[in-house]
């Protein structure tokens, strides 16, 4: 009986220990995932300005 319970709960243990490991593994991967977005939307905004900052120029010497 103590033998059952002792292996019940090292089956436990193992199967709790990789379900953490999956979740990091996502998490690791989300996290990714949101840096590479973070890079392109910096890319995205530093383009937006420049081409803003064109059509203001234009507008100037338009005027």
């Amino acid at each position: 009986m103590v033998q059952t319970k002792n292996s019940n709960q090292k089956i436990n243990l193992k199967l709790l220990q990789e379900a953490l490991w999956n979740i990091e593994d996502k998490m690791k991967s989300y996290m990714e995932s949101i840096a590479d977005h973070e890079a392109e939307l910096i890319r995205l905004k530093r383009q937006f300005n420049i081409i803003r900052q064109r059509i203001t120029n234009l507008e100037t010497k338009a005027k």
